[in-house]
């Protein structure tokens, strides 16, 4: 769970996309991968659409979501996969950095590259929540 810009979005497992986000970041393993995310514009393009798959296949629900206008933006897959790519990706470098942080905090041999260290929400995913 990462709560950004006010709105708190909950992320179950996603094995394929914390695979592939790990892997394009091994060139950069003598970098901080925090020094590396420091902005969503110097992200290369597939780095940037790995966080966006992270996006979709982690997050199982949201609440506090609104569009510009304040209106609240219920959880569905279809307003999943249609939220925008900047917010998209500021969610789940949120939630890679709390990875990373966990990570350190359990100390070495804690493999924060391990896919899917995020338990299963025990709430029905389908269901909304605003």
């Amino acid at each position: 769970t990462v709560t950004v810009d006010g709105a708190t979005f909950v992320f179950g497992a996603a094995d394929k996309a914390i695979t592939r986000i790990t892997e394009l970041l091994a060139p950069y393993a003598d970098q901080s991968a925090d020094v590396r995310l420091q902005t969503e514009e110097e992200l290369p393009s597939d780095l940037l659409g790995a966080f966006c798959d992270l996006f979709v296949q982690g997050v199982r629900r949201w609440k506090g979501v609104t569009d510009e206008t304040g209106v609240v933006i219920e959880f569905s897959a279809e307003n999943r996969r249609e939220f925008p790519t900047e917010q998209k990706v500021a969610v789940t470098i949120a939630y890679w950095r709390k990875r990373l942080d966990e990570a350190k905090k359990r100390g070495p041999g804690s493999a924060e590259d391990t896919p899917s260290t995020a338990p299963e929400p025990t709430e029905d995913p389908a269901s909304p929540e605003s």
